[in-house]
């Protein structure tokens, strides 16, 4: 294992595989898209649930030093304009010591704490396809101790774990949002103008982001600050020192540092308080229910409906009709070239946009 690994920052080492305006595929850090954001199309990861994350991630980065430059407004003004305030780059640039994966106190969305149960897990509990534990193995047989993530798939796996946490057994519950509702971002011809048009001043407080430790609410029966929503972490997450692997599960690279088998566990902290009493939190890039504040939107679970699934026309269908969901980034882009919704493509007709 090089010193690299053993370093490996999310915010800085190169990993979120992007698009050019010339349409050459490229592979930067997240601080060198956001500095780059105007020369790049858009981001190319595969899985839609990463490419939500990734966007989210580069939101919050925004979101969380928005106030050097004057706040989230002017932050989104100046993105639509296809800039970067260069006071905002120097700023999450100077935290970068928050992001280390690996770092001895304070590793990146982790409670080193969560170590001390002895309690192992597969590596691939931090993605939902994979299969671990009973979970049928659909697509790829294995022993759970034996799976391994590259740090580059690790990474991908720690940026799922605030938007897209599932419920699961011996009572894991889900992130803020419930059971992971249906997530649209309002796309621009750049990556600029694609974060602009995401970036909403949302109308609770800012509170603090929380990057590293046993993340506790700072009072779950109030309106949630949006800081600590956007890092809001419903697992106790461990990941040990990487180590040389003969081929990461997930990537399919050989020979390279890796990690597996990991600490899982849930967080007591963040449970929520009842179906009737939802988390009083409203994300810009949820999809509402127009009479139920706070009840996210999720997509058809009716065995009828699986085969419609295939296409997006599951989505297609619980989003138009005169009480369809609403999304604040959605009505805030109307000019938006395509809505990217958890699972599919859309554009403003609603219809698949392939």
């Amino acid at each position: 294992m090089s010193d690299a690994d053993a370093h490996w920052n999310v915010l800085t080492d190169p990993w979120l595989e992007v698009m050019n305006l010339d349409a050459e595929p490229q592979v930067y850090s997240p601080l060198e898209a956001l500095k780059r954001a105007s020369e790049i199309r858009c981001i190319t990861v595969a899985s839609p649930l990463d490419l939500f994350a990734a966007h989210q991630f580069l939101l919050t980065l925004l979101y969380w030093r928005a106030d050097v430059s004057g706040g989230v407004q002017q932050v989104r003004e100046s993105l639509l304009r296809g800039e970067t305030p260069r006071v905002v780059l120097d700023a999450i640039e100077a935290e970068a010591l928050c992001f280390r994966l690996f770092d001895d106190n304070a590793p990146f969305l982790q409670d080193p704490s969560a170590q001390a149960t002895k309690e192992e897990y597969s590596a691939g509990s931090l993605f939902a396809e994979f299969a671990s534990g009973t979970k049928i193995a659909h697509f790829h047989h294995g022993d759970d101790k034996k799976m391994r993530l590259c740090v580059r798939c690790a990474t991908i796996g720690m940026l799922r774990v605030v938007p897209w946490t599932q419920a699961g057994g011996q009572g894991l519950h889900p992130s803020v949002h419930g059971a992971p509702p249906i997530m649209a971002i309002a796309s621009g011809r750049n990556l600029a103008i694609t974060l602009g048009r995401n970036l909403l001043a949302p109308r609770v407080c800012a509170g603090s982001a929380r990057w590293s430790g046993h993340f506790v609410p700072t009072d779950k029966y109030a309106a949630i600050p949006y800081l600590e929503a956007l890092t809001w972490n419903p697992r106790r997450v461990h990941l040990l020192s990487p180590q040389i692997a003969d081929v990461c599960w997930r990537c399919g690279q050989t020979r390279v540092a890796a990690v597996g088998p990991i600490v899982y566990l849930k967080n007591k902290e963040t449970e929520k308080r009842s179906d009737k009493q939802p988390f009083a939190w409203e994300d810009p890039t949820a999809f509402y229910a127009a009479d139920t504040p706070y009840k996210t939107m999720k997509s058809g679970v009716d065995k009828k409906k699986e085969p419609m699934a295939t296409s997006g026309r599951d989505l297609n269908s619980l989003l138009k009709g005169e009480n369809a969901p609403t999304s604040a980034v959605v009505a805030a882009s109307p000019d938006h070239q395509g809505l990217v919704p958890g699972h599919s493509v859309y554009d403003r007709e609603g219809q698949q946009d392939l």
